[in-house]
């Protein structure tokens, strides 16, 4: 009888997570100072989605960052007084990265069906040395929310 009980509850529970699906989507944040930050969800292999993220306009050459936060910061943080740029979203998880001749970043991850709520996503770049007037300049994106919950 235990034997009967546990195997039924063992198949209602499969069938329970097999009628789950997950929902992904993004919404736009606060816009940033120049860059752009633009992002994408596809199915990679169920039920697993695929984060994509694109930025361009950053500097070339230079010291990029690529933030994932937990929620928006208000007020947002002047990351150079006087500069006009802002950092948006607290930070959770950062990537840093360089970002080449073209000033852009390409990043890809998986966001498996375990990991359910919000990112805000911004990224920037940072260049020393601008120039005399403004010794450091910094470019921030806009922000994306991206959101996966299971229904």
């Amino acid at each position: 009888m235990i034997r009967a009980l546990v195997l039924c509850s063992a198949v209602l529970f499969t069938a329970s997570l097999a009628a789950q699906r997950q929902v992904c989507k993004l919404v736009d944040g606060p816009v940033g100072c120049g860059p752009t930050l633009s992002a994408s969800f596809t199915s990679a292999s169920k039920p697993t989605y695929r984060l994509r993220i694109d930025v361009q306009g950053l500097h070339t050459q230079s010291v990029g960052a690529l933030v994932f936060g937990t929620r928006l910061l208000n007020p947002p943080v002047e990351i150079v007084p006087g500069g006009g740029c802002f950092l948006l979203t607290d930070q959770y998880w950062s990537y840093v990265f360089l970002t080449g001749n073209q000033g852009r970043l390409r990043w890809e991850t998986l966001w498996p069906m375990a990991i359910q709520g919000a990112f805000y996503v911004q990224s920037g770049s940072l260049n020393l040395n601008a120039g005399p007037e403004a010794p450091i300049d910094v470019r921030t994106t806009n922000v994306k929310i991206a959101t996966c919950r299971v229904q």
